[in-house]
């Protein structure tokens, strides 16, 4: 209770501050009508076709044509994939979204995780290692699996160098020093979003190996809504493992020094997801295919599950 009085008074200023802001713009370019100026900016042409008309009526010709060159306000879509699905960087506590060219290629696909929102973190300062190409690729396709699914998005992105990272990786206190800024972060959108269902997750990559990937699944001892998302993915992983796994069904709590200032930090529950490969790992996770597409479509189908099962989703 005492954390959310705390936070009260942020909420309310951040309130004032969003209802002061100015629309969007956008500059119309050849070709450009108002169903695909909507549609490039991911806003629902559909749903807001009549605002946009209402809002620019004065620069539209003959009922529906746009003025090349001419800046036309955006309707306020919170619903928007650009609102969605926001990337923020940590340390410069900056904000864009998560996708820009390719918002014209999204598409909500069903509201099945409407209400919902999302903390994806998987910065390397978590592992002591640079995250590869692959797994930031398989995070990107994680992210766009939730938001067609009209989930909010939330991606915490680490800007911390690979050296300093190499330097001081087994220096607890280094390690805790840099998630410092990530429970300011989440849990001001945590009170920003509050009635929603909310869940941290976070990566571990602990192998770059081009081979298969052994998932393991971790929570914070103390967390129920933690423990229920982490068997839920356990669960799913099961069902894609490659080989048979010796591994217990029980998932296992997390006992790390990061993960446990993150669960005792965050107002949303936390899970981590160890990606490592060897026989090692196998005595404690479970082997899947590593596509990024094949990841993304393991852990949303988890999150589904986990959701169906909670009172949220009533």
């Amino acid at each position: 209770m005492w954390k959310i009085i705390f936070y009260s008074s942020f909420l309310l200023s951040w309130c004032t501050i969003t209802s002061q802001s100015k629309l969007d713009t956008v500059v119309a370019k050849k070709g450009d009508g108002i169903f695909s100026i909507l549609r490039n900016e991911g806003i629902d042409p559909v749903k807001y076709y009549e605002e946009f008309y209402k809002l620019n009526e004065k620069d539209i010709r003959n009922g529906s044509e746009l003025v090349i060159g001419k800046n036309y306000l955006l309707p306020d879509a919170p619903d928007s994939f650009k609102n969605r699905g926001v990337r923020i960087a940590v340390e410069e506590l900056v904000e864009k979204s998560i996708f820009d060219k390719e918002l014209t290629n999204l598409a909500v696909k069903d509201s099945s995780l409407k209400n919902t929102v999302y903390y994806l973190m998987y910065s390397p300062s978590l592992s002591g290692k640079d995250i590869s190409e692959r797994s930031n690729n398989f995070i990107i396709q994680l992210a766009r699996a939730l938001l067609v699914r009209s989930a909010k998005v939330y991606l915490l992105d680490s800007a911390m160098s690979e050296e300093n990272l190499k330097t001081n990786a087994t220096d607890k206190s280094f390690n805790i020093a840099l998630l410092g800024g990530y429970p300011s972060i989440v849990n001001k959108k945590y009170l920003m979003n509050n009635g929603s269902y909310q869940r941290v997750i976070v990566l571990q990559e602990l192998s770059k190996s081009t081979r298969n990937y052994v998932l393991n699944v971790q929570h914070y001892s103390s967390s129920k809504e933690g423990q229920m998302l982490a068997s839920s993915l356990q669960r799913n992983f099961r069902k894609y493992a490659v080989r048979r796994s010796d591994a217990k069904k029980e998932v296992s709590s997390f006992e790390d020094d990061s993960g446990i200032y993150l669960a005792k930090n965050l107002l949303a529950p936390v899970t981590i997801i160890s990606m490592d490969s060897g026989e090692k790992a196998l005595e404690k996770g479970i082997e899947v295919k590593s596509g990024t597409t094949y990841l993304a479509k393991m852990i949303t189908n988890g999150i589904l599950n986990d959701y169906s099962n909670n009172n949220f989703s009533d």
